[in-house]
């Protein structure tokens, strides 16, 4: 008891002791090695941005990865672009010498070029002897002499002609040059860099500077930049009005709305829209810095560490490249693409070749397993694999056979000739007589008969095409052959054939036959077209222009351009060889029918008993010599215009069967019931009195008014003889160049006597006369035939109150006398007055010209 009590005092004053030891003060050296190292930084931007996120988190983590004593990090965020006034700077100055005075900082660390300023201005008052790094891409402070001894500098080092070059290595074709910079401090001492790196370039680029604007005006010059341009983006803290951003947001607008790449400052623009460049590293920045500040906290001085360069990475967004198809190859080697999207391959690659591999290894097990029973199988499998072959074959060609054991009546099908027929192998009974029930019953007799005729000569096949009916009511068209097998005694006991399913070629054929039907009558219509054509190209036209400046022409003129786009019909009246035609064709040529032929018909050419089957055709033997169907100009004339020419000598009775067309469209070919319809657009002419015509009963009223819808009168020459100089040089030039003669020159007095002349047979005579006078004349000046003036003499004035026809029986009847009644051949009055002898002839019986 006395030794236990004794020990308990002793172990009372043991601890008593440790406490009062525990107790003891620690010296000041002991405190401060204690302590923890304690690290100011000043960021010029407001909290959260993406560039002083990363140098921050890169700053943190190698402070503590690398420091052996704890350190304390203290952040302040300016904001000196936000708020670049004195009257800020001042609080922000007053508000860090309260609050760092005391505990004092052991390494002041200042991000940006507005810290810089403040640290240089403010610096000795803030922060007195405590070491400060700065942070900037100002130039001078690498310069140790312009440095405070405990300051050093870690500079960014933006490498612009190198970005420059880089840009033109990987995009040759660029032309210009675009910089854009904001107003802040920053944006400015960038610009600055940016013009001095850049002054003198001779890099072939044209290089503008897009800064001191608003950001409305910088995204509204953006999307209007020329053709191989480039953006380069430095910063955009503040713009013109003084308002501020935060950079990568405003470099994301510009990038989304530009019509040009854009390229980097900093590697946190990377993903936010640039395509590149030679970056910044902001994480490598912050290693940096960090490392700078752990030798100053193991006691070395900032007047012994050099201001030192940041190095740039070539660094680029895969999802850009994409955008503006820059090629991967183009980038310098040991360039970095971030943001690429890797496919199934690229990011699997080990595990799909690992699995490939098991499935292969898997793979030879199993055909190691099955290589015995493969061998001992083979002969069977190689037989299953020929009979495979054999029914593919027949199903793709649709064949199939059958063997027919004639003893039994047992009828054996393929698999192939189930399918042809439509059945399932159980609903057939595999005899000859169910083959015969599913036979067309068209077709059965022919079958039958076909079979018997084999059965009953070895030297005849069976051979046969017939129609089956399948289960469906559906037909099919099959081709049929077998050969029999006869005994010693020449009984048939086997036949063994083909059925081959034509259904398809038989469709075909029939296609193939009403697309022949078809052609057909597209080339028969063509050869009419054609046809047609010919004959209007062959026809030898007065003119092959309307000359002429004449108050009637033109008023002439005026009157096609009037109706020529419309559909109405047109009546054009006139003397003979006034151009009528030429006149109905121009009407056509400048109609909405143009694109197809003008169809002509000259009612006085043909007989009365032809001019009906020459309109609206005719069917095969619908008279002697009709030996093919023959459509008419009606026909021909769908969906254009058909001038009908000398349209009063139309036959009276004929007149009714065209009323009825012009009015309805309707008509029926001779010898034909059927009522076809048409549209076609009407232009008649004559140089008859149509009215008189009327009066004498040789015209239909009605059809009268139906034609002269809008009649035209084509004034003769001798009421358009201002026109006559302007016609014989036309002419006169035709005929040099179809003679081979220079004729340039026509006399006064030549022009004169045909200025004079009345002109009965109006353009065409004029033309004729040309014509004979170049014939006739040797050298350059136009000389006419004596026989002229002759004939201008005995012109005389005509009688007057005359109407077409009585002009038309005066003009043939002098033409007549003056070839001395000879009316075919050269020199006949046929050839004078440009007809065909039957027409003449016509002409002279109508009008009653009898030779005397």
């Amino acid at each position: 008891m006395r030794f236990s009590a004794e020990l308990k005092k002793l172990v009372l004053f043991a601890i008593t002791g440790l406490a009062l030891l525990g107790s003891a003060p620690i010296c000041p050296a002991q405190q401060e090695e204690s302590r923890p190292k304690r690290v100011l930084v000043l960021y010029t931007y407001e909290h959260g941005s993406p560039w002083e996120t990363v140098i921050d988190d890169s700053l943190r983590t190698t402070l503590k990865s690398k420091s052996t004593a704890p350190i304390e990090l203290h952040v302040e965020h300016t904001d000196r672009v936000a708020h670049p006034n004195d009257v800020i700077q001042e609080k922000l100055v007053d508000l860090y010498r309260r609050k760092y005075s005391y505990p004092k900082m052991d390494v002041i660390i200042g991000y940006g070029d507005e810290v810089t300023d403040i640290l240089l201005k403010y610096g000795d008052e803030l922060f007195p002897e405590i070491p400060i790094i700065l942070v900037t891409v100002e130039q001078k402070t690498v310069q140790r002499d312009l440095l405070k001894p405990n300051m050093t500098s870690l500079l960014w080092g933006i490498d612009i002609k190198g970005t420059v070059g880089l840009i033109q290595e990987i995009l040759p074709e660029i032309r210009h040059l675009f910089v854009i910079s904001g107003s802040a401090v920053t944006d400015r001492a960038l610009i600055k860099l940016t013009r001095e790196a850049l002054a003198g370039y001779k890099g072939g680029l044209e290089i503008y500077y897009l800064t001191d604007i608003t950001k409305a005006e910088l995204l509204e010059k953006v999307t209007q930049l020329p053709k191989h341009s480039v953006l380069y983006y430095l910063a955009f803290g503040r713009d013109a009005d003084g308002k501020t951003f935060v950079p990568h947001e405003v470099m994301a607008t510009v990038s989304e709305r530009a019509n040009a790449p854009t390229f980097g400052l900093v590697n946190t623009y990377l993903g936010h829209g640039i395509v590149g460049g030679l970056l910044v590293s902001a994480e490598f920045q912050g290693q940096r810095c960090a490392d700078i500040a752990l030798r100053i906290l193991d006691g070395q001085s900032p007047i012994d560490i050099l201001p030192v360069r940041m190095l740039n990475v070539p660094k680029f967004d895969w999802r850009q490249l994409k955008r503006w198809g820059i090629s991967e190859d183009r980038l310098p080697s040991g360039s970095i693409v971030e943001y690429k999207v890797w496919s199934l391959w690229e990011e699997r690659k080990r595990e799909i070749i690992a699995g490939i591999a098991v499935i292969i290894f898997q793979a030879l097990i199993i055909v190691s397993l099955f290589i015995h029973r493969a061998r001992r199988n083979r002969a069977v499998e190689a037989l299953t694999y020929e009979k495979t072959r054999l029914a593919e074959a027949q199903r793709i060609a649709h064949l199939g056979n059958w063997e027919w054991n004639i003893v039994t009546n047992k009828l054996s099908w393929s698999g192939e000739v189930y399918w042809i027929f439509g059945i399932e192998p159980n609903e057939f009974g595999s005899t000859c007589e169910d083959f015969l029930d599913m036979v067309h019953p068209d077709d059965r007799e022919a079958v039958d008969h076909a079979v018997h005729k084999a059965l009953a000569d070895p030297n005849v096949c069976y051979k046969i095409e017939h129609r089956i009916v399948r289960p469906d009511a559906s037909e099919r068209i099959v081709h049929e052959m077998g050969e029999v097998t006869f005994d010693d005694d020449g009984r048939p006991i086997l036949m063994i054939g083909t059925v081959l399913d034509i259904t398809e070629r038989k469709r075909m054929a029939e296609q193939l036959e009403e697309r022949l039907e078809e052609i057909e009558k597209l080339r028969q219509r063509l050869e009419e077209e054609s046809t047609f054509l010919q004959k209007e190209i062959k026809l030898e036209h007065n003119f092959e222009n309307i000359i002429g400046n004449s108050n009637a022409l033109k008023a002439l003129l005026l009157q096609v351009e009037q109706v020529a786009r419309t559909n109405s019909g047109v009546l054009i009246l006139g003397e003979t060889g006034t151009g009528k035609e030429l006149i109905a064709r121009s009407i056509h040529s400048t109609s909405l029918r143009k694109h197809r032929p003008l169809i002509k018909v000259n009612c006085a050419d043909l007989p009365p008993n032809l001019i009906e089957n020459e309109l609206f055709g005719h069917e095969k033997g619908s008279f002697t010599g009709a030996i093919k169907r023959h459509k008419g100009r009606f026909e021909a004339a769908h969906g254009t215009t058909l001038f009908l020419d000398e349209i009063g000598e139309l036959p009276l009775e004929l007149q009714t069967k065209l009323l009825r067309v012009l009015e309805s469209g309707e008509f029926e070919r001779v010898g034909s019931s059927k009522t076809f319809k048409v549209d076609v657009r009407i232009i008649a002419a004559t140089n008859r009195d149509l009215e008189a015509e009327i009066q004498k009963g040789r015209f239909r009223e009605d059809l009268w008014y139906r034609l002269s819808v809008f009649p035209i009168t084509v004034p003769p020459l001798r009421q358009r003889k201002e026109d006559i100089p302007l016609l014989v040089s036309f002419f006169l030039k035709r005929f040099n160049k179809e003679m081979g003669k220079t004729i340039t020159s026509v006399p006064k007095a030549i022009m004169d006597s045909l200025l004079a002349y009345h002109w009965p047979g109006n353009v065409r005579e004029l033309k004729n006369v040309i014509e004979r006078a170049v014939i006739t004349t040797h050298g350059t000046t136009l000389k006419l035939m004596c026989k002229f003036k002759l004939e201008k003499e005995k012109a005389g004035p005509k009688p007057q109150g005359k109407g077409l026809a009585d002009i038309e029986y005066q003009f043939i009847l002098e033409t007549l006398e003056k070839t001395r009644w000879k009316i075919e051949g050269p020199g006949g009055a046929a050839q004078i007055l440009e007809l065909k002898p039957s027409t003449l002839r016509y002409r002279m019986k109508k009008l009653g010209i009898q030779r005397p």
